[in-house]
């Protein structure tokens, strides 16, 4: 072997080593550099502030007290230790239903909540057991292993209130509205501005006891404090929990400021308290200022996308009968959505032993709120499924009609902001407001939720701008494409629609005929599996252009017609 080859040898050989050296010391360079953020940023995390004590706030809420040190939940309502709708939110009273995805995320936000909510009366079935009615067809029943948990949202909330205010880190303020974000030179939020309704708010009405972060008040259910296994003694208690809703209920008391350090929150003599936090998070739904106030701060315009939907409920809880639990199902339903009809009506199965009833009408043909009326309007219907008239006609009511109207499906793009201001997240309905018959509202929060919770568990959250942008296309986009398609497949909205916006884009065109195409084969067994798990997000709408699912809405098109 020549010398000079040998050298080559040498050299290459002494390159890998001086590379591999290279490499070594770099990697260990980095892993220090990384350790260091990751230390620095736990220490960062003291003080998180949560704006809204709703669905979504108490989530992040029971999210950030895992890592932050305290957590204060600012709530401009008086909550209550019974499940009565929040006054101020409408909607609650309406009907809701967790998707598969929103209970799994909720579990691991809430460990035992599941079982909880199904010791308490919750109802578990089978997302293809409901009796449906579609343009006059009924779909097809069959379990497809896919469950959601039937609950009133007043429930609902209720037991995550309990589960989020037992952590002795957080902190509720009630009767409080945020006036404004407080920003560093940088334009980075830093805090929030809050005024609060007591009479003094230097000093806090009570400090959360032991029994008050358990969920027991004078008058609750001592079962309460032992959480899942105290909701095991209470499982067979349903008549008074049923009763519970019609009761005088107590208020939470509210938390104690004074926890939190003298440095990080300060009290004017003008009634605003300033308290400085290390994250904020904007979970004040769909009336949420922050917009507003992100607009007038970098003086920029919020880039957004809203349809027309144009959809009004009124809905009623009553003491379930006999006769309807044993058809075995927790859902009856007309749908005006993906029908020709403008009207629909259901019974919803919820905890205990009521229903709620709920009637839906699209484009101005709006239910009724009396008695009298919400009964005719509903046999005027003339639904296929008469045991929702014969429910009304012949159960108890336990409370009066409630209404709500819902105009406009609303998104927020915040990730599209350059500048968008360190320290500050947006979640839930301040971001995206969707079509509420689809059910998909939850199933985002949880998402969200649970997503933040494994970020800063594995250390890999990178910021509240690639936050943003995760959950608008990972949760986010695939509710909305569905929704609007969905939405747009009736010519009336269409026309709103291009009223504000132009023209459909012939990509948008394209998936609104082939959704008409397809809303007419529901009754074939295997179309309709696709369309539930399109609903809760397990199947995307390419699954319907596979060429055999295709071909098969195609011929089951052009021999219906």
């Amino acid at each position: 072997m020549s010398s000079s080859l040998v050298g080559f040898i040498f050299s290459v050989f002494g390159l890998l080593v001086v590379y591999l050296c290279y490499f070594i010391v770099h990697s260990a360079k980095e892993k220090r550099v990384r350790l260091e953020n990751i230390k620095k940023a736990k220490q960062s995390r003291k003080i998180g502030v949560v704006l809204g004590g709703g669905f979504a706030g108490l989530a992040f809420a029971k999210v950030l007290s895992r890592h932050y040190e305290k957590v204060v939940i600012i709530e401009r309502d008086t909550l209550l230790d019974s499940p009565d709708p929040r006054p101020s939110v409408p909607h609650t009273s309406q009907p809701h239903t967790l998707q598969i995805r929103a209970v799994v995320c909720l579990e691991k936000i809430y460990p035992g909540m599941v079982r909880d909510l199904l010791s308490r009366g919750a109802r578990k079935s089978d997302i293809g057991e409901p009796f449906l009615i579609l343009n006059k067809i009924p779909v097809p029943r069959s379990k497809i292993g896919t469950s959601t948990i039937s609950a009133s949202r007043g429930f609902l909330e209720h037991r995550m209130r309990m589960f989020t205010l037992r952590e002795k880190n957080i902190i509720l303020k009630q009767r409080c509205t945020a006036t404004g974000l407080i920003f560093d030179d940088d334009n980075n939020v830093i805090g929030v501005r809050l005024v609060c309704r007591d009479a003094d708010n230097s000093k806090s009405n009570k400090s959360n006891s032991e029994s008050d972060i358990s969920g027991k008040s004078n008058g609750s259910n001592d079962n309460d404090k032992n959480g899942v296994e105290g909701a095991e003694k209470n499982s067979d208690n349903k008549e008074s929990q049923t009763t519970q809703q019609s009761q005088p209920s107590n208020e939470i008391h509210d938390g104690d400021l004074n926890q939190i350090d003298a440095n990080n929150i300060v009290f004017s003599e003008n009634g605003e308290i300033k308290i400085f936090a290390d994250i904020v998070v904007d979970a004040m739904g769909t009336k949420s200022p922050v917009e507003k106030w992100l607009k007038d701060k970098l003086n920029t315009e919020i880039p957004r996308e809203e349809y027309d939907v144009e959809i009004g409920y009124s809905s009623c809880f009553f003491r379930l009968t006999e006769e309807i639990s044993r058809l075995g199902s927790a859902l009856f339903a007309t749908s005006p959505i993906m029908s020709k009809k403008s009207r629909g009506n259901s019974v919803q199965l919820v905890e205990g032993d009521k229903a709620l009833v709920g009637l839906g009408g699209v484009l101005g043909d709006y239910p009724p709120s009396d008695f009298e009326s919400f009964k005719k309007w509903s046999k005027d219907i003339d639904s296929e499924l008469t045991c929702i008239d014969d429910f009304i006609e012949t159960a108890e009511p336990l409370t009066k009609i409630l209404s709500y109207k819902y105009k406009t499906s609303v998104w927020k793009h915040f990730e599209r902001l350059p500048n968008f201001p360190q320290n500050l997240l947006c979640v839930g309905d301040s971001v995206v407001t969707l079509n509420p018959f689809f059910a998909q509202g939850m199933m985002v929060v949880a998402q969200e939720g649970y997503s933040l919770d494994l970020m800063l568990s594995n250390n890999t959250y990178q910021g509240n701008l690639h936050y943003q942008k995760m959950i608008a296309d990972k949760f986010i986009k695939h509710c909305w494409d569905n929704s609007i398609c969905t939405d747009l497949t009736r010519p009336e909205l269409v026309k709103l629609y291009e009223a504000k916006h132009g023209k459909l884009s012939l990509k948008m065109r394209f998936r609104i005929w082939y959704m008409l195409m397809f809303m007419n084969t529901f009754q074939d067994p295997e179309i309709y599996r696709l369309v539930l798990l399109l609903s809760i997000g397990k199947a995307s709408m390419y699954s319907f252009l596979r060429p055999r699912i295709a071909w098969k809405i195609f011929k089951l098109t052009l021999f219906k017609n």
